[in-house]
This record gives structure tokens, sequence and C-alpha cells, in this order.
């Protein structure tokens, strides 16, 4: 259901009178209310969780996916010619493992947590969480790369 509904844009629901969204003066805040009842609150949901987080996962993953299969094709074509190759092969592999992980682990929480709450302070702690997401992927990054290890053992 997330994925069907990350189809409709937000604009839709806004004309169908769905959502409503209204600018505080005082605090030049925008805020997010539903027309309807509980089931529309539920599809909002459904439609934010699939459009923010399951979307983006799912297309990292086919993508992750794909390479980690070129990868193993490779590495099953040439795992007698070249050792060193398949151990860069199996880092990458793990690399992008960890990268997956990093996101899923990161932003799924955080957008629980945006999806339920409307305290100020939460929603400001879910901000430096999904901010964690990309400070450490250069960190995996270079952490699985042969080059920086071998350079810092010099």
């Amino acid at each position: 259901m997330p994925i069907i509904t990350s189809i409709v844009p937000a604009y839709l629901l806004i004309y169908l009178n769905i959502l409503r969204i209204t600018q505080h003066e005082a605090t030049n805040e925008c805020q997010i209310s539903y027309a309807y009842g509980s089931t529309i609150a539920a599809i909002y949901m459904c439609y934010r969780l699939g459009n923010i987080f399951l979307l983006p996962l799912s297309i990292s993953f086919a993508c992750y996916l794909t390479i980690c299969t070129d990868l193993i094709r490779m590495q099953r074509r040439f795992t007698r010619t070249c050792e060193r190759n398949v151990h860069i092969r199996k880092n990458l592999i793990l690399q992008i493992l960890f990268l997956f992980l990093n996101f899923a682990v990161f932003w799924l929480p955080a957008e629980i947590i945006t999806l339920y709450t409307k305290s100020r302070l939460l929603k400001d702690t879910v901000q430096v969480t999904k901010s964690l997401n990309i400070l450490l992927d250069p960190l995996i990054i270079t952490g699985f790369d042969t080059r920086f290890s071998t350079a810092a053992q010099r």
C-alpha cells in the first residue's frame, strides 16, 4: 500500500481537500491537518512513509542488488586468476551492505517519529538522526576502501 500511495502527489491530496496546510503567522511554521477521519490520516501516513522512506529504500536496494549480482557473477568468472580482485569485490559487497543498512537504520525510526509526534523538540532530534546517515556514508566508504587502509598502515 505505501508504494501505491507514493504515486499520488501531495498537491492532489491538497486539491481533493484531504490535507490542509496552514501557516501560523507568529511562528512561521506550517501545520498539516486532515480534513476527514482517521482513515484519511492513515492514507496520508502511508503516502508519506512510501514517498519519503520506502521508495528511496526500494530504489537503492534495487541498485545495490544489481551491483552485487554483477560482482558475484564476475567473481565466479575470475576466481582462479585474480585473488586480489576477489578480496576487493568482497569488500565492495560489504560496503554496499553497510551503506544500505545505514540508510535503513537511521531513516526508518526518524520517519516513524516524524509521523507520530507533534513535538518540536523531537522533530529537531529526528533531523539530527537523519543527518547521521549523511555523515556516516563517507566513513563507511573510506573504511572499506583498501587504498585508505594501506595508506594508514604506512
